[in-house]
């Protein structure tokens, strides 16, 4: 899966509703590390062609059924179905 910023112009709240699904967020301050969307595999990324990506501080989480996750306007977020 690939990182990508949300077409939403606004924060946006998340809830799951059924499995999990892990998240890789990061914040617009670490643009500037991340590339143009869908070049990197946010979870497995390949650091020879993408060597800046390895200096962006951004987190990664896995949310289970019932909970809700935020994440402000702006930022990349790439996320798959965990289980």
């Amino acid at each position: 899966m690939f990182d990508h910023k949300d077409t939403l112009r606004v924060p946006t709240w998340q809830l799951q509703l059924h499995n999990s699904k892990k998240w890789h967020l990061c914040n617009v301050s670490q643009d500037e590390y991340m590339g143009k969307a869908g070049e990197t595999d946010a979870f497995h990324p390949n650091y020879h062609l993408h060597p800046e990506y390895q200096y962006a501080s951004c987190q990664q989480g896995v949310i289970n059924s019932g909970d809700l996750i935020y994440y402000p306007e702006g930022g990349l977020i790439c996320c798959v179905v965990y289980s």
